[in-house]
C-alpha cells in the first residue's frame, strides 16, 4: 500500500508541476490557468475513485492491489498530462501577440517617437530663427517708418516753401505788370497798327485826349496768329492787345475809365499772371458770388464767400458798384 501510494502521489506532483511549467512558460492568463488546473484536479480525483490501491476501504478490500494495476495507474496519469500538455501548448499557439512581436512594436514605436522629438527639435530651431528675423524685420520697419514720417515731413515743409516761393514769384510778375492794359474786343486785321487802335479808343471812347503816342511804350496782341484765312474766319473772338505804358499814372488813368466802355464791345482789365486770372475766372463763375474784378493784382468779390485758404488772394468787399 505504501509503494503503491507513492508511486501515485510522484505521478500526480508531476502533472502538477507539469501544468505549473506550461502556464508559466506560455504566459497563459489567470483564468485559463485556474481552468487547467481545476481540469488536472478533477482527472486526480476520477483516477482516485477508479484506484483499487487508493480508493475506499471498501474497495480495497475486494481489489486488493497488484503490479499490474500500478502500471495502469500510471499510464492513465502519464496519458492526462499529455493530454494537458498538449492542451495547453494549443492554447499558447492560439495567443495572436507574443512577447517577441511586442518588442519589435515597442521597439518601432520608439524609433517614430525618437523621429518626432527630433523633427520637433528642428522645427523649434527653426521657429526661433524665424523670431529672430521677425525681430529685425520689425525693428527695421520702425526705422524705415521714422524715415519715413521724417521725409513726409520734409516734403511738407517743401510744398510749404514752394507754394510761398511761388506766391512770391506771382506777387513779383504781377507787380511787373503794373504798367500793362489788356483790350479785348478790337477787330484783328492783317497788317494793322495796334497802337493806332488802341489811340483811338482812348480818345475817342474814354474821351483821355492826354494820352498820346508818348505815354505807350509798346501794343501789340498776344496768343497764336491765326495761320490762314480760313482760320481767322473760325476764330469766334479777336486776340486781346496787351498796352505797356512808360509809368504807372497813365494806367491807372485807362483802368479809372474803363467803366464808360459797358455799352460797347471793348473791354478793357489789368495784366494780370496765370495764377491771378485763373483766381479771377473761379470767382466769376463761382455761385456765390456776384461780381468779381481785380484792382491792382489784387482780387475783389461783392457779395461773395471768402474761402480758408484764399484767404490772402480773395478780399472780400461791401456791395457797392465794381470800378
Amino acid at each position: 500500500m505504501s509503494e503503491s501510494g507513492a508511486v501515485k502521489r510522484k505521478a500526480a506532483e508531476r502533472s502538477t508541476d507539469t501544468i505549473q511549467d506550461l502556464s508559466s512558460s506560455c504566459e497563459i492568463p489567470r483564468e485559463k490557468k485556474a481552468e487547467l488546473l481545476k481540469k488536472a484536479r478533477r482527472s486526480k480525483a476520477k483516477k482516485n475513485k477508479r484506484d483499487p490501491v487508493t480508493g475506499p476501504a471498501s474497495i480495497k478490500a475486494h481489489f486488493p492491489a497488484t503490479k499490474d494495476t500500478m502500471a495502469v495507474s500510471s499510464a492513465t496519469a502519464t496519458d492526462s498530462v499529455t493530454d494537458i500538455r498538449s492542451e495547453a501548448e494549443g492554447r499558447c499557439d492560439s495567443v495572436p501577440v507574443s512577447n517577441a512581436d511586442l518588442l519589435k512594436k515597442l521597439c518601432e514605436m520608439s524609433e517614430k517617437l525618437t523621429k518626432v522629438n527630433v523633427a520637433v527639435e528642428e522645427l523649434r530651431s527653426e521657429t526661433f530663427e524665424v523670431r529672430q528675423e521677425n525681430s529685425v524685420l520689425i525693428k527695421d520697419l520702425e526705422h524705415s517708418k521714422e524715415k519715413l514720417r521724417k521725409a513726409e515731413e520734409k516734403v511738407e515743409e517743401a510744398k510749404t516753401l514752394a507754394a510761398i516761393a511761388e506766391r512770391r514769384v506771382n506777387d513779383l510778375e504781377q507787380y511787373g505788370r503794373r504798367n500793362n492794359v489788356r483790350i479785348l474786343g478790337i477787330t484783328e486785321s492783317h497788317g494793322e497798327d495796334c497802337e493806332k487802335k488802341v489811340l483811338d479808343i482812348f480818345r475817342n471812347k474814354l474821351r483821355l485826349q492826354s494820352i498820346g503816342n508818348t505815354d505807350i511804350e509798346a501794343a501789340h496782341r498776344v496768343g497764336q496768329r491765326p495761320q490762314s484765312h480760313r482760320e481767322q474766319q473760325q476764330q469766334r473772338k479777336p486776340r486781346p492787345i496787351i498796352v505797356r505804358f512808360v509809368n504807372r499814372k497813365a494806367a491807372d488813368t485807362v483802368l479809372h475809365n474803363r467803366r464808360m466802355l459797358k455799352s460797347t464791345p471793348f473791354v478793357i482789365t489789368e495784366d494780370l499772371t496765370r495764377a491771378n486770372f485763373a483766381l479771377l475766372s473761379y470767382c466769376w463763375d463761382h455761385p456765390d458770388v456776384d461780381d468779381a474784378w481785380s484792382k491792382r493784382g489784387n482780387i475783389f468779390v461783392k457779395r461773395g464767400t471768402m474761402y480758408q485758404d484764399q484767404e490772402d488772394r480773395i478780399q472780400v468787399r461791401s456791395p457797392g458798384p465794381s470800378p
